[in-house]
């Protein structure tokens, strides 16, 4: 009886420890650490990537600080613009009337004998409507008197040495105030030819003879 109790005793013992060992070995092994089992529930930290910066140029700088004081920039130097050659123009005298002077109707025809200075070597071509004076000596004549005619009287402010200069007959006026005939729209005929052409310096009151040439298509 008691050889039977004992081995009832030992099997019960048996069981209970195979039951035991086996409820062990069923449990997850995250449950028996005391961390969670279930991976796919774990939340992973990715890491953040920094911004990328770009390079840009700093079209205006700050000037550099030394301690308390700005030190200036030296001024950026700029382009110097270039004048390009601009050729020169022919000198053309333009007939001037000064201020003050007497009026053209007042002036009196040097006529004496001791007056007459002789020729220059100045030629003259007349056109339908001016004269043309060329100086082809190595003065210049400035602020002088043209008589055509001995009648017609204008002002020249310059003749330039060696250049032509073109005075329009309109400008010439005779004692009575009267223009030096000219052809026109409704007088195209009308013409008056410049047989005698001098050339009066105010300051010694001396007149100079200038040579006309004649164009077979003037008149």
């Amino acid at each position: 009886m008691n050889y039977l109790a004992q081995r009832l005793l030992c099997l019960l013992l048996l069981v209970g420890l195979t039951v035991f060992t086996g409820c062990k070995s069923s449990t997850p092994a995250g449950q028996a650490t005391g961390e969670p089992g279930d991976q796919s529930t774990q939340t992973t930290a990715i890491p953040t990537p920094e911004p990328e910066t770009s390079a840009v140029m700093d079209t205006n700088p700050q000037p550099p600080v030394e301690g308390d004081a700005v030190v200036a920039l030296p001024p950026a130097e700029s382009a110097t613009p270039v004048a390009e050659d601009v050729p020169a123009a022919d000198v053309k005298a333009e007939v001037v009337e000064p201020v003050g002077a007497p009026p053209l109707w007042s002036l009196k025809y040097p006529a004496s004998k001791e007056q007459f200075a002789g020729d220059l070597d100045m030629t003259v071509i007349q056109d339908r409507k001016s004269i043309k004076i060329t100086n082809r000596t190595v003065k210049t004549y400035n602020d002088v008197q043209v008589w055509v005619n001995q009648r017609y009287v204008t002002r020249v402010d310059s003749i330039p040495a060696g250049k032509t200069t073109s005075v329009a007959l309109k400008l010439l006026m005779n004692q009575y105030g009267e223009k030096y005939p000219v052809p026109g729209l409704f007088r195209p005929d009308r013409s008056f030819p410049a047989l005698l052409v001098e050339l009066v310096e105010p300051n010694t009151n001396q007149r100079h003879r200038l040579i006309v040439q004649k164009t077979h298509s003037q008149f």
